[in-house]
């Protein structure tokens, strides 16, 4: 800890890359501490627009379609709703 009341490790930029903290910057510039909070919030959604690939392995009758059904919140009645062979 530095002593000014923030409480993180300067390593924990290193996941920021420079082109987002030059953006943030201009945000400030251009719309102040909302324009930048605004980015920020923004940045912070991304991850819900990343493609996911998942593999569930398992014996027959474990439940890996009950399992990814849930997940997916899939009910019987919708059209994509995984065939059961």
């Amino acid at each position: 800890m530095s002593g000014d009341g923030f409480d993180f490790d300067v390593t924990d930029f290193e996941r920021i890359s420079q082109h987002d903290i030059d953006a943030c910057q201009q945000e400030f510039r251009s719309a102040g501490v909302e324009g930048c909070r605004r980015f920020l919030a923004g940045k912070q959604e991304e991850w819900k627009n990343i493609p996911l690939n998942v593999a569930v392995i398992g014996n027959s009758g474990v439940g890996k379609s009950s399992f990814i059904n849930a997940i997916r919140c899939a009910r019987r009645r919708l059209s994509f709703y995984p065939r059961e062979y």
